[in-house]
């Protein structure tokens, strides 16, 4: 082509495709009349493509956003550059910190020496950290080609798995002492000049460049807080904070597939909306969907790694943000002989999504004292955002007394259990006493050894689905066994008939034993909190 500009009439159909996706309606009403019925055909076409299929198969066709599942549980990584970068920092280990994953991450900029400067960036703490096992995660800073050579990321997979990069904000256009709307107008007019030109030269960089889009990012900020600078220096080159928070978390879920987002707070909140613009942009992107699902499974805290045969140990499992359809989580260990673990199964709603469950495991004894395990969680679900997630968290069991063992699997027994009731279960395990026998406890009730069976009670008021786990170590036999529990509503419900009086009428119980009982009110009760109190009418209550 001699000319590779669009004509007019290919000028006109992309201004309507943008107005289309922007207003949500056809650029025929728009004040511009060029051709309405180019305009209504963009539109409908437009609004047809949001719900079409895109893209099928295994999103894994190397691309500068590309994602990584990565569930190490101590992360290091390196951010390249001075205040800019130490704030992506300062906002990256947030965002592990929130997903109680540990973190040791240096910046340059907190040096003590000039030698990075001197040298030109190609000294040793390039490779940092020194004596921790190559490669770490990642790198960041800003593209060496436009700004500060010396502070450019670095593509090295020997070194880190991920290469982040970005334009300096510094570049042009520059937004430095513009109003709040001529700043975002400028800022937000890169996208295209510096984040994806970036990202068509990562594409000859290496398999672990990955692009880092800052004006991208700080455009869904802008339409969530339109007021917000994008600079949070009058006159300076550093961006506002909100984009820092975006950055951070973008860099760790891109890195890792996990969710670093607390619980939507009551009020509308900037940090953590930023937060979830970042989430939900590195998910999109680096999963090829429209949709981000929130997928959260953390451990009680990061120094919680290890289980005994008298500790327990926890994971918490929630939605952040809410499914369309229900998902159940399925939880499993790779090593059976090291731990067992309740509940096996978890199901979400719509509505009770981002309620937290709890998944209790418990160490067995064992013939080595470090024994490492993972527990591991899945879903499906009706929703294929929601379906075929992953996540896996690894412990160690630490035995301080170690035995030769079997493992003889006595496997899932379901059983009923009226409410406020406990249920005397016999498991037929030989040997079984209180000192030689390991629960993961029940969700919903609790569990203990009474001899030679086991006496579950559920919660005051609970009815629905409970379980646990066991296992019993008689002479190096190790016995493991899964209980499902129904706690159903009590056969035998009685019913206190009070006088108008206000004093009891002792004796007088109405009582249903299994057949319906009715009978008839004519005259409306009171309510007084829990109490419902029915006033005689000519000296009955019928």
């Amino acid at each position: 082509l001699t000319n590779p500009n669009p004509d007019a009439d290919g000028a006109f159909i992309a201004a309507a495709s943008i107005y289309s996706t922007i207003y949500n309606q056809s650029a025929a009403v728009s004040t511009h009349v060029y051709n309405d019925t180019w305009a209504n055909t963009v539109n409908t076409t437009e609004l047809n493509n949001r719900t079409a299929q895109q893209y099928t198969g295994d999103f894994s066709f190397q691309n500068p956003y590309l994602a990584r599942s990565d569930y190490k549980r101590k992360i290091y990584f390196s951010s390249r550059g001075s205040s800019t970068e130490g704030y992506f920092q300062g906002t990256a280990n947030s965002a592990l910190g929130r997903c109680k994953v540990s973190v040791t991450s240096y910046c340059p900029w907190n040096r003590s020496t000039n030698d990075w400067y001197n040298n030109g960036g190609d000294e040793p703490w390039t490779k940092w950290p020194t004596n921790t096992p190559v490669p770490i995660a990642w790198n960041d800073g800003r593209d060496g080609a436009t700004a500060e050579w010396y502070k450019s990321y670095l593509v090295n997979p020997s070194y880190w798995d991920f290469a982040y990069g970005y334009i300096y904000q510094g570049s042009p256009p520059s937004t430095w002492n513009q109003p709040v709307e001529d700043a975002n107008d400028h800022f937000v007019s890169a996208m295209f000049a510096h984040d994806n030109e970036l990202a068509n030269r990562m594409m000859s960089q290496g398999n672990s460049a990955r692009n880092l889009p800052v004006r991208t990012l700080w455009a869904s900020i802008h339409q969530a807080f339109p007021t917000q600078n994008p600079l949070m220096d009058g006159t300076g080159p550093h961006m506002n904070q909100l984009e820092h928070e975006a950055v951070g978390t973008y860099m760790y879920t891109l890195y890792s597939g996990r969710c670093p987002l607390d619980p939507k707070p009551a009020t509308n909140d900037t940090t953590w909306t930023s937060r979830k613009i970042g989430y939900e942009t590195a998910w999109q992107l680096g999963r090829c969907q429209m949709r981000a699902p929130g997928f959260k499974v953390m451990p009680s805290s990061e120094t919680a790694l290890t289980v005994t045969q008298a500790t327990r140990g926890t994971n918490t499992v929630q939605f952040i943000l809410a499914p369309r359809s229900n998902v159940t989580v399925n939880v499993s260990v790779d090593n059976n002989a090291s731990v067992i673990v309740n509940p096996h199964t978890l199901y979400f709603t719509t509505n009770n999504y981002d309620t937290a469950q709890r998944v209790t495991f418990a160490g067995l004894p064992g013939v080595a004292s470090n024994d490492a395990f993972t527990v591991r969680f899945s879903t499906s679900s009706g929703d294929e955002v929601y379906n075929g997630l992953y996540d896996e968290w690894a412990y160690t069991n630490k035995r301080t007394v170690v035995q030769a063992t079997i493992i003889s699997e006595k496997g899932t027994n379901a059983v009923s259990c009226n409410e406020n009731t406990p249920l005397t279960i016999n498991p037929g395990v030989a040997g079984i006493a209180s000192s030689n026998t390991v629960f993961a406890s029940p969700v919903n009730g609790s569990v203990v050894v009474s001899g030679t069976d086991m006496i579950y009670t559920p919660n005051l008021g609970y009815l629905g689905l409970d379980s646990f786990a066991y296992a019993v170590n008689y002479g190096g036999t190790v016995t493991r066994g899964y209980i499902t529990i129904s706690v159903v509503p009590s056969s035998k419900k009685s019913v206190a008939v009070i006088s108008a009086h206000g004093g009891a009428n002792p004796g007088s119980m109405i009582t249903n034993s299994g057949t319906a009982l009715g009978f008839l009110i004519t005259n409306s009760p009171s309510i007084s909190g829990g109490t419902i109190k029915y006033v005689a009418s000519g000296g009955t209550v019928a």
